[in-house]
């Protein structure tokens, strides 16, 4: 009887260290998995402020371009409105000195 007990309590002591060890290999695992997740966490956060830079720097390309289309833009204006009345000032001339008529 005695031995029966002995091994009844051997065999529990085993399946406890058994438990045991499984239970510290699934922490390495764990910690392991951890360690994955804190890499590529870093690695997003470099992405993420890489494309914001990006973002960025696409976007103040695009409002310096647009400005510089409306800067060139009002200055062809204020050209093509002095051509034109260059232009009228010449008909007028023309139409005053010789048979020229105006075609608009």
């Amino acid at each position: 009887m005695l031995s029966g007990v002995a091994i009844s309590i051997i065999s529990k002591i085993n399946k406890i260290s058994f438990t045991v060890d499984g239970i510290q290999e699934a922490l390495k695992l764990h910690a392991s998995n951890t360690e994955k997740i804190k890499d590529l966490d870093k690695r997003l956060d470099i992405h993420l402020q890489d494309y914001v830079n990006y973002k960025d720097g696409n976007l103040l390309s695009h409002n310096g371009l647009e400005e510089r289309i409306n800067h060139k833009w009002q200055r062809s204006e204020g050209e093509f409105n002095a051509i034109k009345a260059s232009i009228k000032d010449l008909q007028g001339f023309l139409v005053r000195t010789s048979d020229f008529k105006n075609r608009e």
